[in-house]
């Protein structure tokens, strides 16, 4: 059977314009012989789904694989509870079951068979990226895609990527991963640093000399003009390291 794709606002309609309201689970005051809709039953899944899933709201669309016969139960005050899967996470192919009661009677059950996709932005190129290219604005946009599993490695801001360099080469259209970029490096073996040492109030600057690269935040080996001794410090900008003691 095809499956009939709906969005949360037109089942809200469908519920709307039902001849039986359908209320959440701890809604009392139904009459004997109450009847559930297919669309009705279907907004219960999507409520569900709308009060669960970690997405932001509206980000979310619902593919339901049933045609669902309308549902009869007879009894008062009618209940339902919706299971889900243990784990669920509300994204791709999965199966929900309503279950309905009266006085805390279990009356019947619907299972409903689903498909969950979450819209997602992505950074991409735009054009074809060299190695070692700095990223710049004009090279990556933005676009949104719906996918039916979580990605892995998802670069959502541009701003992520923006200044770090390209390792190997990047084709146009392609989504950014971390694993294809790194941070530029600000110091290179053999430059001529700055080196900042500190303690509390106290701070001198001498000449050194990279024994290593390295980007912001890491440790490297330095060696100092004078002595030709070793040492080692932080990079904290470019061609600029520091040493605490």
């Amino acid at each position: 059977m095809k499956p009939n794709i709906v969005e949360a606002a037109i089942f809200a309609l469908a519920l709307f314009i039902g001849t039986v309201a359908v209320f959440p689970a701890d809604a009392a005051g139904m009459s004997r012989g109450t009847t559930f809709t297919p669309g009705q039953l279907q907004q219960i899944i999507v409520g569900h789904i709308d009060k669960h899933m970690p997405w932001e709201p509206g980000t979310a669309r619902v593919e339901f694989y049933d045609s669902a016969d309308k549902l009869v139960l007879n009894g008062n005050n009618i209940n339902y509870r919706v299971e889900a899967r243990r784990n669920e996470d509300y994204i791709g192919r999965t199966s929900f079951n309503i279950r309905f009661y009266s006085g805390g009677v279990f009356l019947d059950e619907r299972s409903v068979r689903v498909k969950i996709e979450v819209a997602k932005d992505f950074v991409v190129s735009t054009r074809c990226l060299g190695s070692g290219s700095v990223i710049t604005e004009d090279d990556v946009t933005v676009v949104r895609r719906w996918v039916d599993r979580a990605p892995r490695n998802r670069i959502g801001d541009p701003g992520v990527v923006t200044g770090k360099v390209v390792r190997g080469s990047i084709a146009p259209n392609t989504e950014l991963q971390e694993r294809m970029i790194k941070d530029p490096q600000l110091v290179k073996r053999g430059d001529v640093v700055r080196v900042v040492l500190s303690r509390g109030g106290l701070r001198m600057e001498m000449a050194g000399i990279s024994a290593e690269g390295g980007t912001l935040g890491d440790r490297i080996r330095v060696k100092n003009t004078s002595s030709s001794n070793l040492f080692y410090a932080r990079v904290v900008d470019e061609s600029e390291v520091r040493v605490e003691f």
